[in-house]
């Protein structure tokens, strides 16, 4: 019965000869950063009674902005070796006609749509609206 060494990470081996040196460097980073500011501003919460109630109140409205924010992250490079050359990359030689292209471009952006009806139901003012003709008006 064999058991197993828990908490040992197997180290990989190393090729002989010399290795590339690895430095870290920083590197800036800007991210953007929600920003939520609440103002006071004049709102209509009026309401339908045979006409337009108008009732204005004040309300604290959000207003969402971005704004950037630097950071910092180390990366890890690999310095070459003098005499060892970097590996070539190899030139692309295939050449796409425009057709697959647009094809490809065209199926990647559609997305499905559902056969149902909107969701959303109309307002007190749209069913009015809609009753006219029903009213003899």
């Amino acid at each position: 019965m064999r058991q197993r060494a828990i908490g040992v990470v197997a180290q990989p081996a190393t090729a002989p000869g010399p290795s590339p040196q690895v430095i870290f460097q920083r590197e800036t980073v800007v991210q953007q950063v929600p920003v939520t500011t609440y103002q006071p501003r004049w709102v209509d919460q009026g309401h339908y009674r045979m006409v337009w109630v108008s009732q204005p109140a004040v309300r604290q409205v959000p207003s969402t902005t971005y704004r950037p924010v630097m950071g910092y992250r180390v990366v890890p490079y690999q310095r070459m070796a003098p005499g060892v050359a970097a590996p070539q990359a190899a030139p692309a030689t295939t050449q796409s006609d425009p057709a697959s292209v647009t094809a490809r471009r065209v199926s990647s952006t559609t997305t499905a749509t559902r056969g149902t009806t909107s969701s959303l139901k109309p307002n007190t003012a749209q069913r009015a609206w809609m009753a006219r003709p029903r009213l003899g008006r």
